[in-house]
């Protein structure tokens, strides 16, 4: 409806205060209603500013929260701010006292069917996702709607009342749509609440076709001979060519409730005809009937003119019609009485007759039989009369925008100077429609809450937010992430994050903070990068922390999401991040740069190429620690690679890194002195290599590393970092690699000190330890580890263990089971090599199962190169078969032990290594390099071990060019081999000692074999099969059956 006005003056462009009342004036309505404006728009302003978008107040939790159940829609009792206007859901019964309030609110939800200002809502759709969203607007409502706001006492209606409507709608079929879905890519969100573009504007012109000399002169203006509030208002919405309106000269206030419709329906009852003869229905006008269900469901009246000859019955308080109303649209009784609850209505409009355009051609004549009684708006520019020379013209801005049924405006005409308020391309003064979403529903039974929760901190997170910022305030730019860190950042504090999708027009800015928090809602809470790039920025900082909240970002070019630089005490804790690689670029999640001092990331969620890196030119660590997190990286998990220098304890433990198709994790800078850098208890899944290091102090505990597919490389790399000359202080213990393409562990760098041990490996494509290109060692000691299933990916020369340039090593306590077992295409194969290792002990392993059941290659258990100057090879059980019952192993070229150096032309082995005899000087050969090793008086002694073959064509040991040779207490047997002598041992050496052994071969055959250069060689306790034989002297004693048993 509408109120009895003298005009409305309201503007908020002149920023005024409020209404000061002077002495001895007189009081006009419009002041005051002005001061009520200004009071409404400041509240509205600060409700807005102050919660920066669409909230739901704590202290109301539930306030309009959607509940879906069984098909249907329950609405939250509470309030909600929607642009700053508060709409109250009041509930369903039972009503409880609210003592805050001082009165009786509903304490039950209320059910979509039952809303006070939805009569009769839509059907709900099935299935989903659809969007509920809530409408919120004002209207008037004067005495007509609300008959109680008559004093009964005086009589006459004295005020009108502002009421705030809300509405519960639902938009449905939005696919893929969701709380965070922006506007534009919602489907069908920006049609439901586009705004009218309605405009316009007025003007007053000289009515040529209205002689009249009782006029004021046309000179004048405005013609009308009284004060007018005139009202323009459109009657059906759409576009150009399809709306109309309609006008009133006193806001349309005349106006009165109907009673009763006949039963012809042409015909109604009215409790007022109007105050006096001038503002009152009369013959011939026309009239809009509407009530409560069509107003509310945004839909006009319906238009009837006034019968001309006694269509006002003023002692019956009737209006008669040319035309009758629609049959239902207006609901009466069996006495024909209106539904007083609709509040059945009747208002005057004033259009009537001609109507013309500015040069005096007509539009239409409403007195026509079959005028309609609302006026077509015609193309913008054409302007049209009233009356009283007053013209009009209609626009859309934007063009191709639409108008709205309701849309009005109001425009003041005053005699004393024969003007009218101008109006130039004005928007309608109502109907003004506000929307929040509340919720997206899956019928039956499923909702997802899209509400705001004011204030914005966390759930059972306390009251210790400094700063507050929403996904709504952030995004409509009122109150921005980046205000929020710029107005603490300096004197410290926290930015809470609320749940929603904040989206970021440029980076986020951390520098030069001071003991700054941003913590956020986990997942809900979500920053979305606009552009690629860096998503958050910190520098020269101290005491920044990151929680609990995700980033989505993507990268052109080498750029972390996240970049802290020159930062003391950074903490990300409970954080996703997803960045994603545009083009060339490689996305990173989090890049450290300048010095990380005290930094920590644990407990979150990086998803990207790269996870943790080095960025810029060099990184500066002290006390890092990444701890508990999930990598999900294509090329690298951890990348401190480059001019990345560690001091302190370097930490990497219990995380989860999954991907990696070059590295899961790199360290191959420095540590500093005394530093310690520890790889603790991570889970490896890897499709390239696990653990690539290169720094000093190197821990690797505990980790579990396994490959994904057949694209896995090696298990650890020891690899050249900052320091060219070798690492240092290295230790791996108790790791599990299994399902590797490559090594388990391959060193290309010279280590000084090295424990390697408590280790498993299973299932591993290649070597157990294989020291490649570049690889020497110090003291290395490789002890207690578990090999089972290696060279599964064998061809060629292939070794387990292969130790190169290693000044002294211990091989102890391993079991290497099951090698190469399915390799038929194999050159050669070693369960351990050595070459150029000077002191060296390998002793009380396992070696069982070495090589396939049949194969053409030479299988050797052990095999050392001189030279060297001693080696040790003690309580070792060697054996061609294994624990696997179903082993049928065929004739071949099988030892359990082999000390000599390589035949010209053998083939070369998975990492090439071959040492080559010269006049004086023996070389090694390797990939790209040649070694000089000086010739030494090879001492070596082979005691305490079993060795046994089957179906073998080669001796059982084979040594030679030693200076002393020691083979005693060793229980040497050989099955099913052929007929080939010696069965069991060739020793060749300067001095030989067999002693205390027990040799069983086949038959009577030769067992063992001695060439000496002294001529002379102890054989003293040995129990034999067959002979033992010095080739090239005598025994001592001279009688070998003297202290042997031979024959037994």
């Amino acid at each position: 409806m509408s109120f009895d006005l003298s005009r409305i003056r309201f503007d908020a462009h002149r920023d005024f205060l409020g209404v000061v009342m002077q002495q001895g004036r007189v009081q006009l309505d419009a002041d005051w209603n002005e001061w009520v404006a200004q009071l409404a728009r400041r509240l509205q302003a600060g409700s807005l500013d102050g919660f920066g978008g669409n909230v739901v107040p704590r202290i109301t939790p539930d306030g309009f929260r959607i509940q879906a159940s069984g098909g249907k829609l329950n609405i939250g009792a509470g309030r909600m701010y929607v642009d700053g206007l508060l709409a109250e859901n009041h509930g369903a019964a039972p009503l409880a006292w609210e003592p805050r309030l001082a009165g009786l609110a509903g304490s039950a939800p209320l059910d979509y069917a039952a809303q006070p200002y939805y009569p009769d809502p839509p059907a709900l759709p099935e299935g989903g996702p659809h969007l509920v969203y809530l409408d919120v607007w004002q209207r008037e409502v004067d005495a007509v709607l609300a008959p109680d706001l008559v004093e009964k006492a005086v009589g006459v209606d004295t005020t009108g009342r502002l009421q705030t409507v809300w509405q519960v709608k639902v938009l449905a079929g939005i696919g893929d749509g969701t709380c965070a879905t922006p506007d534009a890519e919602l489907p069908g969100w920006l049609a439901a609440t586009a705004p009218s573009a309605a405009r316009l504007s007025t003007a007053t012109g000289v009515p040529d076709f209205e002689p009249d000399p009782c006029q004021v002169p046309p000179a004048a203006g405005y013609r009308g001979l009284e004060n007018q509030l005139y009202r323009v208002e459109v009657h059906r919405g759409g576009p150009l060519g399809t709306a109309t309106f309609k006008w009133s000269r006193d806001n349309t206030t005349v106006a009165s409730r109907v009673t009763h419709i006949n039963p012809a329906r042409d015909r109604i009852t009215v409790e007022s005809l109007g105050r006096d003869q001038v503002l009152r229905f009369h013959d011939g006008d026309w009239v809009e009937v509407s009530d409560d269900w069509r107003e509310l469901h945004n839909l006009p009246g319906e238009l009837r003119r006034i019968r001309v000859a006694g269509g006002v019955d003023e002692t019956a308080r009737t209006l008669q019609f040319d035309l009758a109303l629609p049959a239902g649209l207006f609901p009466t009784d069996a006495q024909q009485a209106t539904d007083a609850a609709r509040n059945t209505r009747v208002r005057r409009w004033d259009q009537a007759g001609p109507v013309r355009r500015e040069d005096g051609s007509q539009l239409l004549d409403l007195n026509a039989p079959a005028a309609a009684g609302d006026i077509p708006i015609p193309a913008a520019g054409t302007r049209l009369f009233l009356e009283s020379g007053i013209l009009v013209d209609f626009a859309l801005a934007p063009a191709g925008g639409q108008f709205h049924s309701g849309d009005h405006w109001v425009f003041a005409a005053r005699t004393v100077d024969a003007s009218i308020e101008l109006l130039d391309q004005a928007p309608p003064l109502g109907i003004h429609h506000h929307y929040a979403r509340l919720a997206v529903v899956d019928f039956p039974d499923g909702e997802t809450d899209c509400r705001v929760l004011w204030p914005p901190i966390a759930e059972g997170e306390g009251c210790d937010c400094s700063v507050c910022v929403s996904a709504e305030g952030h995004n409509s730019g009122a109150a921005t992430i980046q205000q929020a860190i710029d107005s603490i950042k300096d004197s410290g504090g926290t930015v809470c994050l609320g749940i929603g999708t904040y989206n970021l027009r440029e980076p986020l800015n951390v520098d030069g903070a001071r003991s700054l928090r941003i913590r956020g809602q986990g997942w809900a809470t979500l920053l979305v990068a606009g552009q690629p790039g860096t998503v958050l920025n910190i520098e020269a900082s101290i005491g920044v922390a990151l929680e609990n909240l995700s980033l989505l970002g993507s990268t052109n070019r080498e750029t972390p999401a996240i970049l802290a630089r020159n930062t003391l005490d950074l903490r990300a804790e409970h954080i996703n991040v997803i960045c994603l690689a545009v083009g060339d670029g490689t996305s990173a999640a989090i890049g450290l740069a300048g010095y990380a001092l005290g930094a920590y990331v644990g407990d979150c969620a990086l998803v990207a190429e790269r996870g943790i890196v080095r960025a810029g030119e060099y990184l500066l660590g002290a006390e890092l620690q990444v701890a508990r997190n999930l990598f999900i990286c294509s090329q690298r998990a951890l990348s401190f690679d480059g001019v990345s220098l560690h001091y302190g304890n370097t930490r990497v433990a219990g995380n989860l890194m999954l991907g990696g198709n070059q590295a899961a994790l790199v360290a191959t800078g420095a540590v500093l002195p005394g530093a310690v850098f520890d790889i603790d208890g991570n889970v490896i899944h890897t499709g390239g290599a696990g653990i690539r290091a290169g720094v000093d102090g190197l821990r690797i505990r505990a980790n579990e590393i396994s490959g994904l597919d057949q694209r896995s490389g090696d298990g650890i790399v020891l690899e050249e970092g900052l320091d060219p000359l070798a690492l240092d202080g290295l230790r791996i213990e108790g790791n599990r690699l299994a399902r590797l393409q490559g090594n388990a562990i391959l060193v290309r760098q010279r280590v000084e000190n090295a424990v390697i041990t408590g280790n498993t490996f299973d299932a591993i494509g290649l070597g157990a330890l294989v020291m490649g290109e570049g690889g020497a060692a110090g003291v290395l000691a490789f002890s207690g580890n578990r090999c089972q299933g290696l060279g599964l990916a064998a061809s060629g020369a292939y070794a387990a263990i292969q130790l190169v340039r290693v000044d002294q090593a211990d091989l102890c306590d391993n079991q290497l089971a099951e090698l190469a077992r399915q390799a038929t295409d194999l050159a050669a194969l070693d369960a351990i090599r050595t070459a150029a290792v000077q002191r060296l002990r390998i002793s009380g392993n396992r070696l069982l199962g070495i090589g396939p059941d049949r194969s053409g290659a030479e299988i050797t258990g052990i095999h050392l190169l001189p030279p060297f100057d001693r080696a040790l090879v003690q309580a070792n059980r060697v054996e061609r078969l294994g624990d696997d019952p179903a082993q049928k192993p065929l004739m071949s070229q099988w030892r359990a032990i082999r000390v000599a150096s390589a035949a010209a032309g053998s083939p070369l082995y998975a990492s090439p290594a071959q040492v080559v005899e010269g006049a004086q000087l023996s070389y090694l050969f390797t990939a790209s390099q040649v070694f000089a090793l000086a010739p030494r008086a090879a001492d070596l002694a082979i005691q305490d071990n079993q060795l046994r073959s089957h179906a073998s064509s080669l001796p059982l040991v084979l040594c030679a060019a030693l200076d002393n040779c020691l083979f005693a207490g060793n229980r040497c047997q050989a099955l099913d081999g052929n007929d080939q002598q010696p069965q069991l041992g060739a020793l060749q050496g300067r001095t030989l000692n067999a002693s205390n052994n027990r040799l069983i071969g086949r038959e009577k055959l030769d067992t063992l074999h001695l060439s000496t250069q002294l001529e002379r060689a102890i054989v003293i306790g040995n129990a034999s099969s067959g002979n033992i034989r010095v080739l090239s002297g005598a025994t001592v004693p001279n009688d070998i059956n003297l202290c042997n048993l031979i024959g037994v």
